[in-house]
This record gives structure tokens, C-alpha cells and sequence, in this order.
């Protein structure tokens, strides 16, 4: 909101695209001793990071490098740490198994309807973060800016692979899967 007196520009400021996100990791990578760390994969599964998450992400991998008594950062450490700044660390929930499973068949359920409309998956993992008790992370081709009406009802059916799935397999699914539309 606007308040009088003050200044009457908006100023909007985004996240890196694909293109800046690339250097920035280049940047911050080409200081550090690293092995067999694929950029491209980087900047295409850290769509929305700013510079500070992926300084964060960096410093964050260079940790963990540390802690498994590596000299050299690798992928491994990078993607952990990216993880960790996209959905949070794991919480330690006591699951059920039979609750474990239902969240893997509703996964599997947005994984599976993601592959079949062409949609890519980077990750799928039933490790509880942020309210979820599990997440499907796609990619998106950062050089569309609209979407045709068929990619929209393609997306929508990946959003709803996950309570198919529940209901194909249990004959109803959870209340936690309607979150998948918000």
C-alpha cells in the first residue's frame, strides 16, 4: 500500500532468470573446489532462487562437504542444500507406515500424470516439510510466459494425479491432498 508523502514508484524487484541465475551460480562456484557439479541442473531446478539462496545454498554445500570429511564440494551436498532452501529440513513426524504409504501413492500419483502430459519431474520425496507429507517437484521451461489451454488442463490433471491415485488405491483419498490446488 501507498501511504502519502512517501515515494509513488513502485519498485519491483525479481528473481534472477535462467540466464543470471546461470552466472550467479558460475560466480559463486568458480571460488570453491568442486567435482562433478552439473550447473545446468542447478539453475534449472532452483527456478524462483535469489542470489542470497544460492550464496546460502553454496555456503550451506560447503558444509556438508565438511561434515562427510570431503575436500571437494560435489553434487550431492549442493542438491541437499537446495532442498533444504526450497521445502525446509524434514521434520521428524512419527508416520504411520500405512500413512507413509498413502503419501508415496500420492506422489507417485503427480509423478506419474506429470510424465504422461510431458511434464518434468526433478524430485518426488515423501520426507514431511512444510505441511506436506510429501512433494513432486516439476520444472517448468522458463521461456514460456503463457500457456496454452491444453498445458493448463495438463497441469491441472498432474495437480489431481495425487487423490486419483489415493482413490484408485485406498477407494477414497485424504483431506491433505486438497491442498494440492491452493
Amino acid at each position: 500500500a501507498k501511504r502519502s508523502g512517501r515515494l509513488s514508484e513502485n519498485i519491483e524487484i525479481r528473481v534472477p532468470a535462467y540466464k543470471d541465475r546461470k552466472e550467479i551460480w558460475e560466480s559463486y562456484l568458480n571460488k570453491k573446489n568442486i567435482e562433478g557439479i552439473n550447473i545446468e541442473s542447478l539453475v534449472l531446478s532452483t527456478e524462483g532462487f535469489t542470489g542470497a539462496d544460492i550464496n546460502e545454498a553454496v555456503n550451506q554445500a560447503c558444509l556438508y562437504a565438511l561434515f562427510d570429511n570431503e575436500n571437494k564440494m560435489k553434487f550431492e551436498h549442493l542438491d541437499k542444500a537446495c532442498e533444504i532452501i526450497l521445502w525446509g529440513r524434514g521434520n521428524d513426524l512419527d508416520i504411520k507406515p500405512n500413512d507413509l504409504y498413502r503419501t508415496a501413492v500420492h506422489e507417485t500419483g503427480h509423478a506419474v500424470l506429470a510424465m504422461r502430459y510431458g511434464i518434468k519431474v526433478n524430485r518426488v520425496t515423501i520426507i514431511p516439510r512444510q505441511g506436506a507429507l510429501g512433494v513432486t517437484h516439476i520444472l517448468r521451461d522458463e521461456n514460456k510466459f503463457s500457456e496454452s489451454f491444453t498445458g493448463l488442463k495438463n497441469r491441472i490433471a498432474m495437480l489431481l494425479g495425487g487423490i486419483i491415485a489415493e482413490k484408485v488405491m485406498f477407494g477414497e483419498y485424504e483431506a491433505g491432498g486438497t491442498g494440492d490446488l491452493n
